[in-house]
């Protein structure tokens, strides 16, 4: 049966549920992104850049409205101290209404997106993708709740699930020849499947009541929220929007390949520790000593997972790509390189989001989020018409200028400490560079050999010399990922 609304765990046991969390999602994003990229690896052989060209230019506006349905007013359940079913059925009916008000748009204007990419296969597609928004406001909420009660198990077992019916749809769509319907296919069943294992695991229904009290009470948070994301949203996307509208689709299925790849890695890395970091932050929101230390332990956990995987896409794309894709992707190598500094950036950078949020300074994160995604913006304006590879490198240059601004602001915020931030990085930098000088050798030793044999020795030879590296000289970072291993083994207490 599941727990009252306000039934979050006690102070005491929140920093174990945190980290076993972390462990346990971290386990199901590995698989399941495994199992995704598989299948996107398969579709990228059996697809044109331009299928992946016209899916990415209809998700970069669908998937922008999808903001809308599904993040302002169910962040907001998890980040109250107290709750009531009033409040909960409010952010329910707001979300569900949205998501039909949003469905019904977009197949209005439809031809009016088409027309601004000069690319008439849009109308089909994004109108199919319609369905995305109703079915967002079917989850958000039962999702938001899961999380404030940190049931991470459910998470994990419902994006399982759904990982393996879409992957299903997809792949059987793309072997009939469907060319850019399998990717459709993909994401509705996606998200159709999360939606269906959410209700089937959680017990919560809605109420047929509406309280425009507590609709006002969660609307303060929820619009700036909103706004946030969507501001967010559209410094993660515009290069998209602006390669699919300056390039075409072709060159846009080039970059959303390498793109791709790295985002596959950043959720590998973050998305475990940042769905855990918002309810925990929470809870030590009136204990600053606990928050600042699960603040400086989840950036660490991004920096020590997440660096060596950037440091070694760059310096094995040459190989990955055309082994993974094949020859007709050779251009998505050197934005893969490029884009290995925005995501190095990226999983350090993360987690301030959520700190900010659950001390309740949405209003502040919703001014810097203007402010970056300018400067974003900006770079991508100045890049679009130069080529895929100047984005790319225009991304990480902005990401490089904003991060110490970004620390700077949070520090003076929150009262986290700016040098004890770069003290918990430096570990993990130097084992990183220590693995980055390995490759390096390793790859000029084989370079005559064939690539799939030299791919295995270079990441072979890289793992190894991180792994013997991390304790030497991260012993923080390395005791982390030791706790965070042991909170998954069999027989392990939460």
């Amino acid at each position: 049966m599941e727990a009252p609304l306000n039934d979050r765990p006690p102070a005491e046991a929140v920093s174990r549920s945190a980290v076993r969390g972390v462990a346990w999602l971290g386990v199901e994003r590995i698989v399941d992104q495994f199992l995704a990229f598989a299948v996107f690896v398969v579709l990228g052989r059996l697809l044109a850049p331009h299928d992946f060209g016209v899916m990415a230019a209809a998700t970069v506006v669908v998937f922008f409205l999808r903001v809308l349905v599904n993040t302002g007013f169910a962040r907001a359940l998890v980040q109250r101290d107290e709750l009531s079913d009033d409040h909960v059925d409010a952010a329910f009916w707001t979300s569900l209404g949205t998501g039909v008000a949003l469905a019904l748009l977009t197949i209005a204007c439809a031809p009016a997106l088409a027309d601004l990419f000069d690319e008439p296969d849009l109308v089909p597609v994004v109108r199919a993708l319609s369905v995305v928004f109703v079915l967002a406001g079917f989850e958000s909420t039962q999702s938001a709740l899961a999380d404030r009660r940190m049931a991470f198990g459910v998470q994990a077992v419902r994006r399982f699930i759904a990982s393996v019916v879409s992957a299903a749809v997809g792949l059987g769509l793309a072997f009939g020849g469907a060319g850019v319907w399998a990717l459709v296919g993909q994401l509705i069943a996606l998200e159709a499947t999360l939606v269906v294992a959410l209700w089937s695991l959680t017990q919560w229904r809605p109420r047929l009541r509406f309280s425009a009290a507590h609709f006002r009470d969660l609307f303060g948070f929820g619009l700036n929220y909103v706004g946030i994301r969507a501001l967010f949203y559209l410094s993660q996307n515009a290069d998209n929007f602006l390669i699919a509208a300056v390039l075409g689709p072709v060159k846009l299925g080039l970059y959303v390949i390498a793109y791709r790849v790295l985002f596959v890695m950043i959720e590998l890395v973050t998305l475990a520790i940042n769905q855990v970091a918002l309810p925990t932050f929470a809870r030590f929101q009136n204990d600053r000593e606990r928050l600042h230390e699960t603040f400086y332990s989840a950036v660490t956990l991004g920096a020590t997972a997440g660096w060596p995987v950037f440091a070694g896409l760059a310096l094995v794309a040459d190989r990955l790509i055309p082994f993974l894709f094949g020859d007709k992707w050779d251009g998505s190598v050197p934005v893969m390189e490029a884009l290995a500094i925005s995501g190095a950036v990226q999983v350090v950078i993360v987690f301030t989001q959520n700190l900010t949020i659950a001390i309740g300074h949405v209003r502040n994160e919703f001014r810097w989020n203007v402010f970056a995604t300018t400067v974003q913006v900006g770079a991508f304006a100045v890049t679009a018409h130069l080529g895929i590879v100047a984005v790319a490198l225009g991304l990480g240059a902005a990401n490089l200028v904003l991060w110490p601004i970004r620390v700077a602001m949070v520090a003076r915020l929150t009262g986290i400490s700016a040098g004890e931030y770069a003290r918990r990085l430096l570990g993990p930098l130097l084992a990183t560079a220590v693995m980055a000088a390995v490759v390096f050798g390793v790859e000029r030793a084989v370079t005559d050999a064939p690539d799939g044999l030299a791919l295995l020795a270079e990441v072979a030879a890289g793992v190894t010399a991180y792994l013997a590296a991390l304790p030497l000289v991260a012993k923080d970072a390395f005791a982390k990922l030791r706790m965070a291993a042991a909170m998954v083994r069999p027989g392990a207490r939460g």
